[in-house]
């Protein structure tokens, strides 16, 4: 299947956003970053958090710090979650999946650490992975026996299964499961699913992506 091809299979105004979608250049993505969180902004206010207790904080690292938000839907010592939320690695802060978190925590009965971590290009690898790795050891220290996962979406999933290998390469506690949700897996762009499956999902293009 071709590129035309699937975007030939959508309807028109789907195969209008799908076509003109923004590289992550990083002018761009300069560009992006305000509208894309003021939008995540108000979306995270209007979010009904009845029964979810909300903390913001932060957590100390050699570079400086690194802000958390801190969801508590159950009562302690309840299971906790460190999350990354997405964002192509570039964009996105707490607000942007403060739903999931708030949903996550009240469904699941449990403590949410949502991480704001570092972004590309002012960022490069490893700085995300290595603020990712702070939160959890920070949380891992505070509660040792309490069970503890990871989650994240998209760039945040990814993120969180780059976390899983540095925590068994250091040879330390994995976490009891993790929850990703769309993770980015290959950022050479070079799997068989980017064309294959691009008119299902046109988010990540080959010929339109930037890496950074």
């Amino acid at each position: 299947m071709t590129e035309l091809d699937g975007f030939e299979r959508l309807a028109p105004a789907l195969r209008a956003i799908a076509t003109t979608r923004t590289d992550f250049a990083p002018a761009s993505i300069q560009l992006m970053r305000e509208p894309f969180n003021e939008r995540r902004r108000i979306a995270a206010e209007q979010t009904p958090a009845q029964g979810v207790q909300i903390v913001e904080n932060n957590v100390a690292t050699e570079s400086g710090e690194v802000p958390v938000r801190i969801y508590r839907g159950g009562k302690s010592p309840a299971p906790a979650v460190v999350y990354c939320h997405a964002g192509g690695f570039a964009l996105g802060n707490l607000d942007t999946d403060h739903r999931q978190c708030v949903e996550l925590a009240r469904r699941g009965r449990c403590t949410v650490v949502s991480v704001d971590y570092r972004l590309a290009p002012e960022h490069p690898y490893p700085a995300a992975l290595d603020d990712a790795f702070t939160a959890w050891s920070l949380v891992r220290s505070l509660r040792p026996d309490r069970p503890l996962f990871v989650a994240g979406d998209s760039a945040g999933g990814g993120l969180c299964l780059s976390l899983l290998l540095r925590l068994r390469d250091l040879g330390l506690s994995m976490p009891r499961g993790s929850v990703l949700l769309s993770p980015w897996t290959d950022l050479t762009i070079s799997g068989k699913s980017i064309d294959a499956l691009m008119c299902a999902s046109s988010a990540i293009n080959s010929s339109r992506i930037f890496l950074i």
